[in-house]
Parts: C-alpha cells; structure tokens; sequence
C-alpha cells in the first residue's frame, strides 16, 4: 500500500511536466495540419491557373515572334537587365531591299517613323521584364530591331536578322545588346549592318565634326558637333554629348612610358586591386589593332563601380608617347545614370573618331 501511495505521489508530480509535454505534442500537430493544408491550397491554386490560363495558341493561319530583350552583362557583379525601349517588327523579304534604299537615302543613320512603320507588317515593343511578341501572316521576313534616336519622331536600325516563318509556327528570339546588338533565334541568318550602310565616315556626317588638334604633340582628330568640352589641358580633352546619347569621350597624352605593352600592364595591374582591394574594371574584349598606321591596343571594358561601358584605344605614335582615345555611355559627367539614346552605338562612335586620327608635321613616326 505504500508503494501504491508513492507511486501516485510521483504522478501527482509528474502531471504538470506530463501535461505540458501533450500540449506541447498536440501544438506540433496543429502546426504541422495547418501547414499541410497550406500546402495544398497553394498546389489546388496552381491547378486551377493552369486549367483556367492555358497557354495562348497561335491564331490560324498566323505564326508567332516572341521573346526577350536584354542588356548583356559578362561581369558576375553586373546583372544583366531588361531592355525596355525600342521595337522589333518584321519587314517581308521582298521589300527588304526597297527598306535599304530608302534608309540609304536618308543620308543619317536615324529613320523617321513613318519610313519604318511604311515596310515593317506587324511589331512589338517591350513591357517592363523587356519581352514582346506578335503575329504575321507566315513567310520570309527581315525581324529588325529599331531604338529610339535623339529625336521622339525618329529611330536607328540596330540589328536584324533574316527567316522563315511557317504557319502555326512560334519563333523565339533573343535581342542582346552590349557594345553591339544581336538578333539570335533557331534558323536566324544575321544580316550585317554594313550591307544596309555605307561604311564610309562622312556618311554619318563626320564632316561637319569639330576638330580637336594639339600642336604640341601633331595629332588632331575629329569628335561629334554637339559634344561640348568639359575639361581641357596640354594632353588632352573630355567632352560630352549634349544631345540624349549620355556619351562621353576623353582625348589623353601619355608621356614617358618605355613601350605600349609596359604601360598596359602596369595600368592592369593598378585596376587589379582598384577598387576598394577589387578588381576596377573588367576587360571584356582586347585585340591588337592599327590606327593611321600605329600600332594600337583596343580595350572594350565595364567599370565595375558604376556598370559604365566603355571602349579605349592606346595608340603608339612614337618613343614614349601614347595616344589614349576612350568613349563611354550610360552616366553624365555629373555621375547621374540615363538610359543611352544615341545617334550612333558606341562602338560605331568610338570607331569613327578612330578613323579621323592622323599625326602631323614632325612628329609622323619620327617621335618628339
């Protein structure tokens, strides 16, 4: 009988301990019916948009162009993000080469609207994720990609690409765009700029540039009209685009270093650890090249700290002077970022100045 009496004295002061244990058990059970039944409300849902969301078919007798325009980034630290402005439309192949001449005609790399929207059958512009598509009727196209100018009225071809559309068809497309542009799809034939533009400067009005020339190092070299100089000394120049380009370009004498490729790689070695112990920039592209006859170095390159693009020339003129020639676009001078609208992609930009470069007087590989 003591025994039994212990026994239940110990029970008597276990029960708190013991009580607090079921509850404790049936709190996890709640939680755990509670999130099971989450869990299926949130499946049931996807259920039901999907049987009440089907996919859109293409319309009889049409086919579909869709896809994504993108900002292509090949640095880890910058994203790559959507384009939101522009349009892509399809022009028939047969009136491909009427759509050439008329834009050769007008003498500028922009076109005016009503010239675009005359050849172009059907188009798209980007919603805010920079996605598009539409419909035509099926057959061979030219898909072109058209961005704004400087002008609201007017807009440069900046890429296209030539296919074929069968009925019921649905082509997906990319538009990538870094220091060029490009239309990349399943049996999409790239039709080079080049065959729709002279290659020719003054086709772009270089000759109504203005001149930048240093007397005391005999090099001059020609940079758009409406840039406006910013900062100036005896090595060189900055300027930048007063129109919507956001387009900046620096002029710059290097003196004293023993040869091009020393330069180079004490300058990359500095940006190796620039940025706060990082990287500064990262060289995306380097090739050698030739400018006027020197032998040249080109650089294409993002900067790191302001996910600026930007493309840089050092030409070798002569024993221990270097010309450095770089452009860039994204950010005003006032280090406020804008969407670039240019006349000209930046590459083009930075490739036409380059071809107006010219040494004079004695300096002409005879150094100085």
């Amino acid at each position: 009988m003591e025994q039994q009496n212990q026994s239940q004295q110990n029970q008597n002061l276990n029960r708190p301990f013991l009580d607090e244990a079921k509850q404790e058990k049936n709190k996890k059970m709640k939680i755990t019916l509670l999130s099971l039944a989450a869990l299926l409300l949130v499946v049931g849902t996807i259920l039901i948009l999907r049987e009440v969301s089907p996919s859109i078919p293409v319309s009889e007798g049409k086919t579909r162009v869709s896809g994504k325009a993108i900002a292509l980034s090949d640095v880890q630290t910058i994203p790559d993000r959507p384009l939101t402005v522009g349009i892509i439309g399809a022009i028939p192949e047969e009136r491909f080469d009427a759509f050439v001449t008329e834009a050769r005609g007008a003498g500028v790399a922009s076109l005016d609207q009503n010239i675009i929207f005359s050849y172009v059958v059907n188009s798209s512009s980007f919603d805010a994720q920079g996605s598009f598509q539409f419909e035509v009727e099926p057959g061979l196209y030219v898909l072109c990609y058209f961005f704004p100018a400087t002008s609201s009225e007017a807009m440069r071809l900046e890429a296209c690409g030539k296919t074929h559309l069968g009925p019921g068809e649905q082509l997906s497309l990319q538009i990538g765009k870094m220091f060029g542009t490009s239309i990349t799809g399943k049996n999409v034939e790239t039709i080079p700029l080049t065959e729709i533009y002279p290659s020719t400067s003054d086709f772009f009005g270089t000759s109504t540039w203005q001149t930048y020339r240093n007397d005391e190092f005999g090099f001059e070299l020609k940079y758009p009209s409406e840039f406006e100089v910013y900062g100036a000394d005896r090595t060189g120049i900055s300027a930048q685009s007063q129109s919507g380009a956001h387009q900046l370009i620096g002029i710059n004498i290097i003196e004293g270093k023993a040869s091009l490729q020393a330069y180079l790689t004490e300058l990359e070695q500095l940006q190796a650890s620039a940025y706060e112990g990082d990287p500064s920039v990262a060289v995306l592209r380097r090739y050698e090249t030739t400018t006027a006859g020197y032998p040249s170095i080109t650089r294409e390159v993002q900067l790191l700290a302001a996910a600026l693009t930007q493309i840089e020339t050092f030409i070798d003129v002569s024993p221990k002077m270097i010309v450095s020639i770089h452009t860039r676009e994204g950010y005003t001078r006032e280090g406020e970022y804008k969407e670039p609208q240019p006349d000209r992609s930046l590459k083009q930009l930075h490739d036409q100045i380059l071809s107006t470069f010219r040494l004079f007087g004695s300096h002409r590989k005879n150094g100085y």
